[in-house]
């Protein structure tokens, strides 16, 4: 075997300005390319096998969910909910073109890693000698870590080629100081800040790595190459920053966790650098993996001091900025991967001075190969791989089971909106149409069955538990086990319209339980989604959903009157809500609508009908543009039908249904409320100690700090207090409350004493209203300064205030 030199120059192949080539072997022979062709075949081999089997599990499928929107969502989505910045969607988005199966989704990143394999050896070969090469290629190929990120629809894959790209243009410039070099790895670095938050710690990393070049004098390095590159870097990521870290819920709640010590960080830094190494079951050969790694940085340390210094701090740089954050949520092996490479090439060192070692490094990639195809398959290659212990459904299954359960054109409910929008990928892929988007309930209909399909046992609002949902909703037809769902069949009969028979009377569509479609006329395209606040959403973007309401007229067919109340959520940009009406066969009538955002959250109309009619039908349309993002894989909960209150009277006689209708408006405030934040300082001027205090128990809250709850002492009698305001638009107040007899009102006083209402907030049974939600305080003109009566009722009933401050 031939004496490797103590150390690796390192000069510039002038034919291919990219490319670094050790002085030692200029060229590859031909037993490392034949040992090459071997690493790259078994490395693709893993990579590939069976890459369209494993079901995309929610990290997975949320990528195409995100991407197969336009470009406005996906910004919105990286701004408001996700935890990474957009580039890998938009690249996603433009793969996708190639097709939606799971391998066309997944060719990338399998490219991507494949490519990463003979990146690494190129680089190693540049860095030292063709045998470190090799086996940094052979080590990398059979990685664990490194195998299933490139198996999965994430960024992770892109990451690392990026990173060795970085590596190649970070030691050239430390060794050349060519100015080409430094623009090309400030792009670089530009790509992955677009591409993931870690990059803030790889760049910290690299210019830690380059201040040590720095400092040891290197003649073609100076102070002016760091300071362009630090200011290079700073440009590109305050931006990032900015603009998507920093408004984004999902990233800032990294900062939020309290729940880790150092030391606890420290433990799983040392875990997941352990799976880096060797990512299977064994400690022994974890340790074996780690000392080798250690052995061969020492090697490397020896012959190429700076080389293996400024891989080391490559390594080590970012975890320790993370064990100083001592914050370790969403902190994953994933994140530990960008390391792979480099540790890798610090085990080839010492296995380079094997005897044969071309010969070694491919029998090393076959017999990892081989070992993996035979012992993984579980863990890989089958449907269920990919089974993540918090979101355990397995999308792809679950849908073909749907598929051949679920007729077309029926009633299905999914539990959650992550749910259906996971199956409702696959199932547009296996069934036309999709029962989960194709619902309806045809006019006249008289039965019908309705599918409510429960994932992992969750029942959102319509029960706590499997007993509590079915006391609620009664016997199912049937119970059928969907791998870990359960799919309950419920015969629906249709109730008979209401008939203004006996005038003033009230009739109302209620979308908060399944009773919902027993008294629509009809139904269409839309379904009930049953978490806290939503109600009935269309099952597309931009395809609008329906649903019909019809009323009687009595024997004589008189003139009515009409009181309506129409509540609904509209949160996301562009979207529209229409309430119509139609009397018997004529056109119908626009009576109201809200196009979104829009802070409230319902809208009173009245219509009168003076000529005789035999029926009239209330029709709802709703229609949901994908642009305000949501972190369920879609948007459509951002737009709802929330019900509809009808009070119906003779013309002439409207003073009782008018009084009844202006109360059931004040009492549905409870939905009316703008956004879920508290404001950190009143802005309306006010006492803060309230002039009046009746049966007031005011106590800390365990759940915000600095902010303390009023509430009634006793319960059964009211909580009152006095507040002199200048109440102006735009004033909020957060109070919160739920059951059915909770409520809050608020009444102006006037000078002479007497009061009347300006709010009325009635609870329901189970439901609390959000703790931060915003309720505004809308009064009649008047003068600004204003004596407000403040009146809490039930034991659930909460006044929330901070530092005496109870208007915002």
């Amino acid at each position: 075997m031939p004496r490797l030199p103590s150390t690796y120059p390192i000069r510039l192949d002038a034919t291919n300005p990219m490319a670094l080539s050790s002085s030692s072997c200029d060229a590859p022979s031909v037993r490392a390319r034949i040992s090459l062709a071997v690493i790259l075949l078994a490395g693709a081999a893993l990579r590939f096998y069976h890459l369209e089997t494993p079901s995309l599990w929610w990290d997975e499928i949320l990528v195409p969910l995100t991407a197969s929107h336009g470009l406005d969502y996906i910004l919105d989505f990286c701004r408001s909910a996700e935890m990474h910045p957009p580039l890998f969607y938009l690249v996603s988005k433009a793969a996708m073109g190639i097709g939606l199966s799971d391998f066309s989704l997944r060719l990338l990143p399998s490219l991507l890693g494949t490519g990463s394999i003979y990146l690494l050896y190129r680089i190693a070969r540049a860095f030292t000698d063709e045998n470190t090469a090799l086996f940094s290629a052979a080590i990398l190929s059979v990685n664990g870590l490194h195998l299933l990120l490139s198996r999965e629809i994430r960024p992770y894959a892109l990451q690392l080629v990026l990173l060795l790209v970085a590596l190649r243009l970070l030691v050239r410039l430390a060794e050349e100081g060519r100015w080409r070099d430094l623009a090309g790895l400030c792009l670089v670095n530009m790509a992955l800040f677009w591409l993931h938050y870690f990059t803030f710690h790889m760049a910290a990393a690299q210019g830690a790595a380059l201040a040590l070049c720095l400092w040891m004098h290197r003649p073609r390095f100076d102070l002016k190459h760091f300071a362009v590159f630090c200011v290079a870097t700073a440009a590109t990521a305050l931006p990032v920053f900015a603009w998507f870290f920093l408004p984004s819920s999902g990233s800032r709640s990294i900062f939020s966790d309290a729940q880790y010590s150092r030391w606890n960080v420290f433990d799983l830094i040392a875990d997941y650098l352990g799976q880096a190494l060797f990512f299977f079951d064994g400690q022994r050969v974890r340790l074996g993996a780690a000392a080798l790694a250690l052995g061969g940085f020492a090697m490397l340390a020896l012959r190429r001091p700076r080389l293996a210094a400024i891989c080391l701090i490559l390594v080590a740089v970012p975890l320790a900025n993370v064990l100083v954050m001592g914050k370790a949520a969403y902190f994953s092996p994933w994140h530990v991967a960008y390391a792979t490479p480099l540790l890798a090439f610090f085990m080839a060192q010492p296995l380079s001075q094997l005897p044969f070692a071309k010969a070694l490094a491919a029998v090393l990639a076959v017999a990892g190969c081989a070992s993996i195809l035979s012992t993984q398959q579980a863990r890989y290659y089958e449907v269920d791989s990919y089974r993540h212990p918090v979101f355990v459904t397995l999308f792809k299954p679950m849908a073909k089971h749907l598929a051949g359960v679920l007729p077309p054109d029926g009633l299905v409910v999914g539990s959650n909106p992550g749910f259906v929008s996971g199956v409702d990928w696959y199932m547009d892929q296996y069934s036309t149409p999709n029962p989960l988007r194709s619902q309806r309930l045809v006019p006249g209909w008289e039965t019908a069955q309705l599918r409510f399909v429960s994932a992992y046992g969750d029942f959102g609002v319509l029960g706590r538990d499997e007993t509590d949902f079915l006391a609620r909703q009664g016997r199912p037809l049937s119970v059928e086990k969907a791998l870990n769902a359960t799919v309950y069949t419920f015969r629906l009969t249709h109730d008979p319209a209401p008939v203004l028979d006996s005038l003033p009377m009230h009739a109302s569509l209620a979308a908060t339980s399944l009773d919902f479609f027993r008294r629509v006329a009809s139904f269409s395209d839309a379904t009930f989604c049953p978490i806290p606040g939503i109600g009935i959403t269309a099952t597309a973007n931009d395809h609008p959903g329906s649903i019909e309401y019809v009323l009687d007229n009595g024997p004589d067919q008189g003139p009515v009157t009409f009181f309506l109340n129409l509540q609904y959520l509209n949160i996301g940009l562009g979207n529209l809500l229409g309430l119509y009406a139609r009397f018997d066969d004529e056109p119908r009538i626009p009576l109201a609508g809200t196009a979104g955002p829009d802070p409230k959250r319902q809208s009173q109309t009245v219509l009168t009908r003076d000529k005789p009619f035999k029926r009239v039908t209330f029709t709802v349309e709703l229609l949901c543009r994908g642009l305000t993002a949501q972190y369920h894989g879609g948007n459509l909960e951002t737009l709802a039908f929330r019900g509809l209150d009808v009070f119906a009277c003779r013309p002439g006689e409207t003073a009782q249904s008018q009084a009844a209708w202006e109360r059931a408006n004040m009492e549905s405030m409870r939905l009316n409320y703008g956004a879920e934040a508290f404001v950190s300082n009143s802005a309306t001027p006010h006492d803060p100690k309230w002039s009046e205090a009746v049966n007031l128990d005011d106590t800390p809250s365990s759940e915000v700090p600095g902010w303390r709850v009023l509430a009634p002492k006793d319960p059964d009698a009211p909580a009152v207090l006095t507040v002199e305001a200048a109440v102006g638009p735009g004033t909020i107040f957060y109070p919160r409350l739920a059951g059915s007899d909770a409520s809050v009102q608020v009444l102006e006083v006037s000078p002479d004493g007497t009061s009347r209402p300006v709010l009325l907030m009635a609870g329901v049974p189970v439901e609390w209203t959000p703790i931060s939600a915003q309720y505004p305080l809308i009064l009649p003109p008047g003068p600004k300064e204003r004596t407000l009566r403040i009146e809490l009722r039930g034991r659930y009933c909460q006044l929330w205030h901070k530092d005496g401050a109870i208007l915002f």
